[in-house]
């Protein structure tokens, strides 16, 4: 995975997609071969994570769980890569959201959050190292 240098860093190996909705980016990580944890507040996107994942014959490498992303219940430094798309703009205390996702981030992990502007449909991306 290139960093913002430019140079090959470790392979990504454990994703963690944060408010992960119905599950496509979930699943479209997991069809690469990678091992996702998706977590949602609302137990029926993860139910929808769930049933894609299974229709897709990959569910054995994708684990759901309701979750608060300010309370996620995973231990420290446990992920190389973490998403957070559509996430930010639901939350109360964005700067607590962020730091919650960190805390699970490996050394050198990886945060990708991308954001909706309300006033159009164009999207904002941010990445930053932790």
């Amino acid at each position: 995975m290139p960093s913002s240098q430019g140079s090959v860093s470790r392979p990504v190996r454990g994703v963690l997609d944060v408010g992960c909705g119905p599950g496509l980016i979930a699943v479209a990580l997991a069809e690469q071969g990678l091992e996702v944890d998706a977590v949602d507040s609302v137990p029926e996107m993860i139910a929808m994570t769930r049933d894609l994942a299974a229709e897709s014959n990959i569910g054995d490498r994708v684990r759901c769980k309701v979750s608060d992303v300010m309370r996620l219940p995973m231990e420290g430094e446990r992920f190389d890569l973490a998403l957070a798309v559509g996430v930010t703009e639901w939350l109360a205390a964005v700067d607590l959201g962020l730091q919650e996702m960190a805390r699970v981030l490996k050394p050198g992990g990886l945060l990708i959050v991308g954001a909706c502007i309300t006033s159009s449909t164009r999207s904002r991306t941010r990445c930053s190292r932790r």
